[in-house]
């Protein structure tokens, strides 16, 4: 699946781009995989229907 191939390449580059304001946060688990996120993401944007 193209997902599964995209987030490890694509995670740490975002990671390294985000702007810290100070706080310490705590890495949590998610309950959904990111490949499983982004894919719900993905079919949303391109279902053309804005009532989730």
């Amino acid at each position: 699946c193209l997902v599964d191939e995209f987030g490890p390449q694509f995670w740490p580059q975002w990671d390294k781009t985000l702007l810290s304001n100070g706080w310490r946060k705590r890495p949590r688990q998610t309950i959904l995989p990111t490949a499983e996120i982004m894919t719900i993401v993905i079919h949303f944007h391109q279902s053309h229907d804005r009532q989730f």
